[in-house]
């Protein structure tokens, strides 16, 4: 019997995404539970967030962290998000 994998989101056990892509662009954008650095309304920045990413070509997407910062009108509180989104579509 394997071991169970431990998830790299320790600090984001809330985190939830979902889109779809299409003729390679991401489409139904959908985050919630990232953890923002200032103290904001985090269901509107994850809402701003996905409407940032919203059209971008998954395929040009080479670092999911600096994707995220990027598109995030505030500072996320960690990376762990986007080190995993990496580790998902290989890119780690």
């Amino acid at each position: 019997m394997k071991p169970a994998r431990r998830s790299r989101i320790l600090t984001v056990s809330q985190f939830r995404a979902s889109f779809v892509v299409r003729h390679g662009k991401l489409q139904g954008v959908s985050f919630s539970g990232l953890s923002y650095r200032d103290d904001v309304d985090a269901a509107s920045q994850d809402d701003a967030l996905a409407r940032a990413l919203e059209g971008q070509e998954l395929h040009q997407i080479t670092d999911w962290t600096s994707t995220l910062g990027q598109a995030s009108a505030i500072p996320l509180a960690n990376n762990e998000v986007g080190k995993w989104l990496n580790e998902l579509f290989g890119l780690s």
